[in-house]
């Protein structure tokens, strides 16, 4: 060959070469888009580009402001960018261009939503994805479509961003192997062991048994020669550990530590991507990654896994999902099944649908029909599993290339915890005979699926089921919502001949098909024999209430002012029959004292009652010397010193010793401090005991054992009906009435109290 030809030749080569690479520099030089997050707890990030994310995923973390940019805008002379965003408590912020802040910094504000659009460039579009609190991955949208939410609270915690071409031509790719490429892997659990392997998007690990992922490893039946899948671990207490392939482990084995991370990459081979995706404790289900992306929180450890192999494929239709039903925010009750339906397209063919709720996978959904690249689905759920109020749902599809979209809505759902009622008896009861040696019991009782028995207890003792499912429209009328309810019907017949005199507590339960319980008590008050009626006064009501109101200057509370009684309301208070219910019979109750109390049980009545706590041995031992029930006593000093605090009961200088009054004894109105510490004094009582003990026997003398009025039950020390009118503790008609509260309290606090009552009759 001459000199001559071979300089042509050399300078047709390096022209050729000239021209191939001019080309492959305007392909791979395009136009592209870099931005940065400022991120919560974190500032501004390092910039990322061409559809890489910036922010944060799994992390609760809020964007507070944004910078976005061209790169290799010399391609498409006067190409820009603007954009603007939506940000909590302001609402859409004013438009901004390449490179600017959008948003805020140092105020602690979320954004919430993002707009996008390239000017200039009329075959280019711009395209983003924002991960939003609660919902995840939202669609794709472009060229200043509204990504993110507004009115909705939520913050924005990652982006995606990205230019693409009007019919852009695919970039050259090396030869792809033939068919799809599996993914085998297999999981090391926590108090398991080595699970079965599992392939196409499984679950490898557990979810809901709190079991750790410890170590796993990935294969592949059909890679292509010189392909490999590797992996790689974060392990709790150790970090990041080295990268294995092809079916070696990654983690550990024996040590007993859960990995919290992992990345998994594929290795020479084109147009292929694998895709992960991981269960956490605290977190559930997380978002898909791929391609050596981080899946995990370095907080907690994984607990199961899914992995796929996905080829790039064109689409001819772009991808899409709905929900048809039901609408976002609907309501359910627990005792119903709510179904998902929608429809989803993708060219290359949808793999599955699946649906969370507050990310747990709930399973994959039924595809009912196909027709050519869409496909409908629908999924039905047990409403009685969600939680009590709003859910949050996500419907996720994922297509058989490296398509995946999801959707969300919330449904409400309300738990119908169980309800019953009492029919009969209306109320508590006061057995002074035989009348109700067999009581009936009707009622009725509903829970949200229906209810499985009501049974009967007496004092904490089962005595009987009762009998169930007798018909009750007028329940069905009232609450349709629960099943069953048209048949929740219940009777029994109590037998209360057994039941010994004294306050005995009935209880009625029933219990729903979902286990929960309900509970309605009543109360009968037997006073059958010697103590029913036993004090006999030689005169009528209406007699002792005209001495009540000539001498005994009867007085009732009129606001905050004290009003002379008139005779109704004095005849009202004063007729015993007026107060045979469980809680007016205190009135009678005897207020001398009575034996099976012990000093444990009265130092529970005073905790917390000031200075009084602590000192239930002085109160039974004044109970016991003085011959009063402890009930009153207690009570009585609770009420005349504020529950332990009065400045009386905390003792008062009286000529340089400090005494105490427990009951206000001559506590006078006119100065009550004074009067009574002074006689306080004259008596001797310089500690709280003595005070006790003092006090309880000038009470004791004075009325309840006085050996003239023997006023030894409320209802004698305030209407005295052996002598009307004369020697009364009180003038409020009100005051035996309103001492019951005190006293009934402290009764309850015993475990087997003797109450006998002393109730009059008269002509």
């Amino acid at each position: 060959m001459t000199k001559k030809m071979n300089i042509i030749i050399t300078m047709f080569v390096l022209m050729f070469i000239s021209i191939f690479s001019s080309k492959v520099s305007a392909q791979t030089n395009d136009l592209g888009i870099q931005y940065s997050s400022h991120v919560q707890n974190i500032g501004w990030q390092q910039p990322v580009q061409d559809g890489n994310i910036s922010g944060t995923t799994g992390q609760d973390l809020r964007i507070e402001a944004l910078k976005i940019s061209l790169t290799n805008e010399s391609v498409v002379p006067g190409v820009a960018i603007n954009y603007q965003v939506h940000v909590q408590n302001i609402g859409w912020m004013p438009l901004v261009q390449a490179n600017a802040i959008a948003g805020t910094t140092g105020q602690a504000l979320r954004i919430e939503a993002i707009r996008i659009n390239l000017t200039g460039a009329s075959n280019y579009h711009v395209q983003y994805q924002t991960h939003v609190q609660n919902i995840g991955w939202m669609d794709w949208v472009q060229d200043g479509a509204t990504a993110g939410t507004t009115g909705q609270n939520l913050r924005v915690e990652a982006i995606r961003i990205k230019i693409v071409k009007d019919a852009q031509q695919p970039v050259p790719q090396p030869a792809e192997p033939t068919g799809d490429i599996n993914a085998n892997y297999q999981a090391q659990v926590q108090n398991v062991g080595w699970m079965n392997s599992v392939g196409n998007m499984e679950i490898a690990g557990t979810t809901g048994r709190n079991l750790n992922l410890e170590s796993f490893k990935i294969s592949s039946d059909n890679l292509p020669n010189g392909a490999s899948i590797s992996y790689q671990a974060n392990v709790e207490n150790k970090g990041w550990m080295s990268e294995v392939q092809n079916g070696n482990i990654a983690g550990t084995v024996g040590e007993s530590l859960g990995i919290r991370q992992i990345k998994i990459k594929l290795n020479s081979i084109s147009g292929y991507h694998i895709q992960y995706q991981v269960h956490t404790s605290n977190i559930g289900w997380m978002d898909w990654v791929q391609d050596g992306a981080v899946a995990g929180n370095a907080n907690y450890n994984i607990q199961a896994v899914r992995i796929r192999i996905v080829r790039d494929m064109s689409q001819t239709v772009a991808p899409s999902l709905s929900i048809a039903s039901p609408s976002d925010g609907s309501v359910y009750y627990d005792n119903q099944t709510a179904t998902i339906n929608g429809s989803a397209i993708d060219a290359n063919g949808v793999q599955e649908i699946d649906v969370y709720r507050n990310a747990n996978l709930l399973g994959k959904a039924n595809i009912t029909s196909v027709n050519g690249a869409q496909i409908n689905y629908s999924f039905s759920m047990q409403m009685n599993s969600f939680n009590d109020g709003s859910n949050g749902l996500k419907v996720e599809m994922i297509g058989k290339d490296a398509q995946i979209l999801t959707k969300s809505i919330s449904l409400n759902c309300k738990v119908l915890q169980p309800m019953m009622y009492l029919d009969e008896p209306g109320g508590d009861l006061l057995a002074k005979d035989s009348s109700l040696n067999n009581l009936n019991l009707r009622g009725w009782a509903i829970g949200s699926t229906g209810i499985q028995k009501v049974t009967v207890s007496v004092d904490g003792q089962y005595k009987a089921d009762t009998t169930y499912g007798a018909s009750r429209p007028d329940v069905k009328n009232a609450y349709p919502m629960y099943q069953n309810s048209d048949v929740s019907g219940y009777n029994y017949t109590l037998d209360t001949t057994g039941l010994g005199n004294g306050v005995h507590t009935v209880t009625l339960t029933a219990y729903d098909k979902n286990g929960k319980t309900i509970s309605w008590t009543f109360k009968i008050t037997k006073i059958v024999g010697v103590d029913a009626s036993n004090t006999k006064y030689n005169i009528s009501l209406s007699q002792m209430v005209d001495k009540q109101m000539q001498n005994g200057e009867p007085v009732t509370e009129s606001g905050n002012s004290w009003v002379s009684a008139d005779r109704s309301t004095v005849q009202y208070y004063a007729n015993p029959n007026n107060f045979f219910d469980s809680y007016g019979i205190y009135q009678f109750l005897i207020l001398n004292y009575q034996s099976g109390i012990s000093v444990d049980e009265v130092n529970n009545m005073l905790v917390g009652k000031g200075v009084l706590q602590g000192h239930g041995a002085a109160f039974l031992q004044a109970a016991q010397q003085n011959n009063i029930s402890v009930f009153y006593l207690v009570s009585h000093a609770l009420l005349e010193t504020g529950n332990g605090t009065s400045t009386l009961a905390t003792g008062m200088n009286v000529n340089g010793t400090v005494v105490y009054n427990m009951f206000g004894i001559n506590a006078f109105d006119s100065n009550p401090n004074y009067y009574g510490s002074q006689f306080a004094y004259k008596q001797g009582w310089t500690t709280v005991d003595k005070a006790i003990l003092g006090g309880t026997s000038w009470i004791s003398s004075s009325y309840i054992n006085n050996s003239t009025y023997g006023q030894n039950t409320l209802y004698k020390m305030r209407w005295n009906p052996a002598n009307p009118g004369t020697h009364q503790y009180a003038t409020d008609v009100k005051w035996a009435y309103n001492q019951i509260y005190n006293i009934k309290k402290l009764i309850d606090f015993c475990t087997n109290p003797i109450l006998k009552f002393d109730i009059p009759t008269f002509n």
